[in-house]
């Protein structure tokens, strides 16, 4: 009887298993128009974000509360960032992944590009209802530091880790007056 218990243990342990390697396998995956899904794989319940850390505000009050002067937002050379850009784009990846780890898909959207929000706020949610549903959190961690792309563009890529290995995940933000907003985030392939 007890070697039965055992067994079926077992099995409802590699059931569970399975089901959490495709839910991690889904989150990579292409949705139904063929876009690479953004939401990155958990690595264990107890990994924490560890970019720096900022509050739950929103996207336009987080990188407007810098204490640096509009000046120093100018890139001082091609693909160079100013040190408050480059805090105020940490701090908004930072606020992004917090949210996602608090379930809170409502305040994760906010940090979307009103560009971007129709084409991934349907597929955030799910990510979000995903990792929800199995009690995860997700670790990030900056791989590159954050770069400029245009004027009013900068990027960063981020380590994220999951049972069967580390994924490469590319941020891409848009500038709108002092404030960043996320209008890219992809599996870098």
């Amino acid at each position: 009887m007890e070697d039965s218990h055992r067994r079926t243990r077992r099995f409802a342990a590699m059931i569970l298993l399975s089901t959490a390697a495709a839910l991690l396998m889904s989150c990579g995956s292409s949705d139904s128009s063929g876009t690479q899904t953004t939401a990155p794989s958990a690595a264990t319940a107890t990994t924490s974000t560890t970019v720096t850390t900022a509050s739950a505000e929103s996207p336009s009050t987080s990188a407007t509360s810098s204490t640096a002067s509009p000046t120093s937002t100018a890139p001082s050379a091609a693909g160079a960032i100013s040190d408050a850009d480059a805090h105020s784009v940490r701090e908004l990846v930072s606020a992004y992944w917090e949210r996602y780890n608090a379930y809170d898909a409502d305040r994760a959207v906010s940090y979307l590009d009103e560009s971007y929000r129709p084409v991934k706020e349907a597929l955030v949610r799910q990510e979000i209802g995903r990792i929800k549903a199995f009690s995860v959190t997700l670790g990030v961690s900056e791989n590159t530091p954050p770069v400029l792309k245009g004027p009013d563009e900068a990027e960063i890529h981020l380590n994220m880790k999951e049972p069967i290995g580390t994924r490469e995940i590319a941020m891409k933000f848009a500038r709108h007056g002092d404030a960043w907003t996320i209008t890219y985030s992809e599996e870098v392939k």
